[in-house]
Order: structure tokens, then C-alpha cells, then sequence
């Protein structure tokens, strides 16, 4: 009985109150309990706590549960008519929103939420542009290693050059010095015309 009914006044019973009842139906199909405990309480405490307590969360009875159904079973029995579907066509809706893994209007349609609920409509979709997005990052690593990679190996080979050059010009430094002019010159010659510099 929805909560507004305990009062007594017909005034009260509206389609909300038909909503709560078809809350409580599939709660109790889906969890194998009533949303409230109240089999065993005098009518007095039964009453205080259809009115003023709120129900158990289909999660917290299987966890199977949690997430959009959930949300949906609570909006259904929510203490405060206002609170609930408007009518069982709502109630509806938002079922077959859920089965369709769309977003149901009983949860505030957040970005997050929306993306969550493409991505399980557009499995393969979604796989594919996720797949060549890790594809493209890889190669882009790959790349970025590859061209550290080669700027060392270009480092390395100046360093080299330049060691030889060195090493040729001090080469010819001892041949002049020891009279081979000719042999000195031949030595500068295997240097590269733009290492020569001044020697």
C-alpha cells in the first residue's frame, strides 16, 4: 500500500498510488522480498514505517540489481508521490529505456552516463574507434622513441666524426712537425671539406 493510503483519505488515491504498487510487484519479482519488512509489526508500527522510512535499495538485497534498475524500482517507490512516475506509462518508458541500454529518465542524464550508455549500445563501434585510438598512440610512442633513438645515433656519429678529425689533424700537426709536409697534407686531405676548418 503506497504511503498516502495509510492516511485514509480518498482524496489521496491517484495514479501515483498505482505506481508505487507496481514498485512494489517488481521488487518483490525481482529480490524475492517486500521493499519494507513489515509482515511480522503490529498495524501501528507498520503504518509508521510504510509512512516515514524509506525502502530498501534493490542493490543492497543483489547487487545484480544495482545501477539504472535500481534507480528505476526507487523512483516507483518513492515516499513522496510527487517524487514517483507520473503515471505506469512513465514507469514503462523508463523500463524500456533500460532494456534498450538508454538513458532512463529517472537519473539525471549526466555526459558520463550518456557516453556509458552509447558504449553498451555500440559495442563494436565503440571497440573499433578504442582499438585505433590505442593503435594510433602506439605508433606515435613508437615513433617518439624511435626518433630519440636516431638523434642519439646522430649525436653519436658527430661525436665520432669529430674525434677523427681531430685525430687527423693531430696526425698531421706531427707529420709537419717532423718535416713530412707532403705526408701532412696528404693527412689533411682525408678530412672532409667542412671539418677542415683553418688547419
Amino acid at each position: 500500500m503506497a504511503p498516502e493510503q495509510l492516511g485514509g483519505d480518498s482524496s489521496s488515491i491517484t495514479p501515483l498510488v498505482d505506481v508505487y504498487a507496481l514498485g512494489v510487484l517488481g521488487f518483490e519479482l525481482l529480490t524475492g522480498r517486500l521493499p519494507h519488512e513489515v509482515r511480522d509489526l503490529p498495524i501501528s508500527r507498520a503504518i509508521a514505517v510504510l509512512s516515514s522510512a524509506d525502502p530498501l535499495r534493490a542493490g543492497t538485497v543483489d547487487a545484480g540489481l544495482r545501477g539504472d534498475l535500481e534507480t528505476v524500482l526507487g523512483k516507483a517507490l518513492e515516499t513522496e508521490p510527487g517524487r514517483r512516475y507520473a503515471s505506469a506509462a512513465g514507469l514503462a518508458a523508463d523500463l524500456r529505456r533500460f532494456l534498450d541500454d538508454l538513458p532512463i529518465e529517472a537519473r539525471p542524464a549526466t555526459r558520463t552516463y550518456r557516453a556509458l550508455k552509447f558504449a553498451r549500445r555500440h559495442q563494436g563501434l565503440v571497440a573499433g574507434a578504442f582499438t585505433t585510438l590505442l593503435a594510433l598512440l602506439a605508433g606515435l610512442a613508437a615513433s617518439w622513441i624511435l626518433l630519440g633513438q636516431a638523434r642519439d645515433e646522430r649525436d653519436a656519429a658527430k661525436r665520432s666524426e669529430l674525434q677523427a678529425v681531430n685525430g687527423l689533424h693531430q696526425s698531421a700537426q706531427v707529420l709537419l712537425d717532423s718535416g713530412a709536409a707532403r705526408d701532412a697534407l696528404n693527412q689533411l686531405r682525408l678530412i672532409p671539406e667542412v671539418s677542415r676548418g683553418t688547419a
